[in-house]
């Protein structure tokens, strides 16, 4: 069994995935905006560029994830993820805040946080 992780961004997944990418040596296998999909037609200009589908590869996990329209996204609550690095040699992950999480402000002053859209609501 395996057990994968899918996070939900208020306009940043494809942000946040490069981030992923470049920061924790991840490797990004599927990424489709809603302008990209069948019903292409369908989709409201606004929500176009916004990512309908994205997933990638982090070392053994893999990370699903998606844009929901700004009038439903809530920041998450309560939510924790842990990241284990095997060797000095694997991306400083440790140094890193991920924009996955929503908040006004980032209190781990030494650290860099991408920023982060609708962090207000």
């Amino acid at each position: 069994m395996k057990l994968h992780t899918y996070l939900n961004y208020g306009g940043n997944c494809a942000q946040a995935f490069l981030f992923y990418e470049k920061h924790l040596g991840g490797t990004i296998t599927m990424m489709m905006t809603h302008a990209e999909q069948p019903n292409a037609k369908d989709v409201p200009p606004s929500q176009k560029d916004a990512i309908l589908y994205a997933r990638m590869n982090i070392g053994e996990t893999d990370l699903m994830g998606s844009d929901v329209p700004s009038e439903r996204f809530q920041p998450m609550r309560s939510v924790y993820l842990s990241l284990s690095l095997n060797s000095i040699g694997e991306p400083n992950a440790s140094l890193l805040c991920f924009p996955m999480v929503v908040r006004p402000s980032c209190r781990c002053r030494r650290h860099f946080c991408p920023p982060v859209r609708d962090a207000a609501r």
